[in-house]
């Protein structure tokens, strides 16, 4: 009688338990619905811990790699496929991404263990792009190229930078986009779940600028050229919510840049804005009027005559996702 009063408390524990875990499930996919891949990734995973059973779990932490997978961040998307594929017997779909993530964390050995698994499993795939990327892995192992690429100490944080530009033709400044922390924007993005992203810039100089323990400021001059150290462009390009990938005319006075500040109170998506530079301060930036209120528009590039200004949308019109379009100045022959 023992016995069956504890198969009892067993089977109700796990109905229970996969109960909770669907509704964390259901939650997690109205956000992603929403394209609120963070919070999405919060409820898959609590769903996770919560599921039982092997093909469910194999499914939440699939769901929950496209998550990351969604905002870039390949060491954490790479985990949870790892996690689906363990799950399930065979699960192609989870594989073949995990090898396209472990590729982007510039683990080539693993990806190409791992693409080789999945062609095994899928004869099919002989002329996919599966087999083409394996290829070219093990010609980047036999010749690694002429190149190497490093980080610059001094501009990169432990947050994302990215999205760096030259100032116009002057090459001894930087500006990029960095979702490093800042005391005066405390709200996370919800979308990707780190800071709101602002825009620094960085000067190529000897002088260093020393600051005494009363506030004093003095200027060093050194034998030795260094990237500055990180700055605010300027507290009225940054707001509340997210700016990035500035671009400049050829003078580096007219500056172009994505944001997703609200306008009158109301959330516009991504657009673009533009501002223009007086006395090494920068005016209030004006949207550009190139698209309707619904469509979003981002990652602006203006050509060196500064007649045409490219950028991408999901606008009607296009193949499909984010295309490249192009729009003319007016006046511009």
């Amino acid at each position: 009688m023992k016995k069956l009063h504890l198969i009892g408390i067993v089977i109700i524990a796990t109905l229970l338990a996969g109960c909770s875990a669907n509704s964390y499930v259901k939650r997690g996919d109205k956000y992603l619905k929403t394209g609120r891949y963070y919070l999405a990734g919060k409820m898959y995973t609590k769903a996770y811990k919560k599921a039982k059973e092997k093909d469910f779990k194999a499914e939440i932490a699939y769901k929950n790699a496209n998550c990351f997978n969604e905002i870039n961040k390949p060491r954490k998307a790479a985990s949870w496929y790892r996690r689906a594929v363990m799950n399930r017997d065979t699960f192609n779909e989870a594989l073949e991404k995990l090898a396209y993530a472990e590729l982007k964390n510039s683990k080539n050995k693993k990806a190409a263990a791992y693409f080789q698994e999945y062609v095994k499993q899928n004869p099919e795939a002989q002329s996919s792009d599966a087999v083409k990327i394996l290829t070219r892995i093990n010609y980047w192992e036999e010749f690694p190229g002429r190149y190497k690429v490093s980080p610059i100490k001094h501009l990169n944080s432990g947050s994302s930078d990215f999205a760096a530009s030259y100032v116009g033709n002057d090459t001894t400044m930087i500006v990029f986009s960095s979702t490093r922390k800042l005391r005066s924007k405390k709200k996370k993005d919800m979308v990707t779940g780190d800071n709101h992203s602002n825009i620094f810039e960085s000067r190529y100089t000897n002088e260093i600028v020393r600051k005494s323990k009363k506030g004093k400021k003095r200027t060093i001059t050194t034998e030795e050229y260094k990237w500055s150290r990180p700055q605010e462009v300027s507290d009225t390009i940054n707001s509340l919510n997210s700016e990035g990938s500035p671009c400049f005319t050829a003078d580096g006075n007219t500056m172009f840049f994505a944001t997703s500040r609200k306008i009158n109170k109301n959330n516009q998506g991504t657009k673009i804005f533009t501002a223009q530079r007086k006395n090494d301060t920068w005016d209030r930036p004006v949207m550009l009027l190139i698209v309707s209120d619904s469509i979003s528009v981002a990652h602006p590039s203006i050509s060196a005559d500064g007649k045409l200004l490219y950028f991408i949308s999901d606008m009607p019109g296009g193949y499909g996702g984010n295309d490249i379009w192009v729009c003319k100045k007016e006046g511009a022959d």
